[in-house]
């Protein structure tokens, strides 16, 4: 009995290949069964972006409406699914990004700011960018978050740092959804950074452009669903935006 705890623990403890997929013997929510009968459970995501969604229905204090993501929205289904070195295969996650920035450029912010996210191939495939832009709302105007607000409480502690410093700007984070995405995410990296936006530009212009924030994500576990919440902090409740990353291994066929 004392034998097989030890060898369970050892079992936890494992580290992750050096090609970052996850060893076979380990026990996670990302991965996925094959269900009898249901052809679709074969696509390694396709159960867990069901759970995933459901669960996020219930999650009725954020204003998702406010943000949006490129190239996220390509379907109806939240979600970045490509090969791992198939140029192919997120060739239209490109496409995407590049018609997003080619649209009204002159007016939109400087795409220098979005430093590696705001030129081809935008990362695509080890450190994939994705773009997040804030949705027009007629008369939406906003103010950043104070000490003083009742949902201050809530704000990471490096945006609060930055609050403390005077840099009155709405934030952005960007974080696995669950415990077991956020062991498995790796490094977010964030243009411009720190990544703010001035209140100012509010309420939004509705023939102009909307503000532009880009997320890298790189060095996350390959053939693993990982579920992402990106969260704008300002002066009101949260609003967010899901979804999902999953890049399939070199080595496995699809």
């Amino acid at each position: 009995m004392e034998t097989r705890n030890k060898n369970k623990d050892k079992s936890k403890t494992r580290p992750l290949s050096k090609d970052r997929t996850v060893p076979s013997s380990s026990r996670d929510a990302g991965r996925v069964l094959v269900i009898k009968d249901e052809p679709e459970s074969l696509i390694p995501w396709y159960r867990r972006l069901g759970t995933f969604l459901y669960d996020n229905e219930k999650r009725t204090v954020c204003e998702r409406s406010r943000l949006s993501a490129t190239p996220t929205g390509l379907s109806n289904t939240p979600l970045i699914w490509y090969k791992e070195n198939d140029e192919k295969s997120y060739q239209k996650y490109i496409k995407a990004i590049d018609n997003l920035l080619s649209d009204n450029t002159r007016k939109r912010a400087n795409k220098t700011e979005l430093g590696p996210c705001g030129s081809p191939p935008y990362g695509y495939g080890e450190k994939p960018c994705i773009i997040i832009r804030v949705n027009k709302h007629v008369g939406w105007s906003v103010k950043p978050i104070h000490e003083n607000s009742t949902y201050y409480k809530d704000v990471p502690a490096n945006i609060k740092k930055l609050l403390e410093n005077k840099q009155e700007k709405l934030y952005l984070t960007c974080d696995g959804f669950h415990s077991y995405d956020k062991e498995h995410i790796g490094k977010i990296e964030y243009y411009p950074n720190p990544p703010g936006i001035a209140a100012d530009v509010f309420p939004l212009d509705m023939y102009g452009s909307s503000p532009l924030l880009a997320v890298q994500i790189s060095e996350f576990t390959l053939g693993m669903s990982i579920a992402i919440e990106c969260k704008m902090w300002y002066d009101g409740p949260t609003s967010s935006l899901h979804f999902l990353l999953y890049v399939t291994p070199k080595n496995v066929a699809v």
